[in-house]
């Protein structure tokens, strides 16, 4: 896609393609840093996001750990963030 982009050969096609490569680029840095950070709420390390990488088990697991409440303690990764009371409500 991206030689038939530099080569000039505008399709609809491509033009479309282009576009879903610019969002992916655009919203790949925040999805992997909210990731990893929930992989630290669960007490986990942020390596553990490359599971995904297995097929079939590893989004099945991934889905799994991101729906599973975080531990309820701090850890190694810091304070629990929801254990915070906002200042308004208080």
């Amino acid at each position: 896609m991206a030689v038939s982009i530099a080569l000039g050969h505008e399709t609809a096609d491509t033009v479309w393609c282009g576009l879903i490569l610019i969002y992916y680029l655009i919203f790949f840095i925040p999805s992997l840093s909210v990731g990893v950070r929930r992989m630290h709420d669960l007490g986990k390390s942020g390596w553990w996001i490359l599971i995904t990488a297995i097929p079939c088990i590893g989004i099945i697991l991934y889905i799994v750990w991101m729906a599973t409440d975080g531990e309820p303690h701090d850890n190694a990764y810091g304070p629990v963030p929801t254990n915070v009371l906002a200042p308004n409500l208080l």
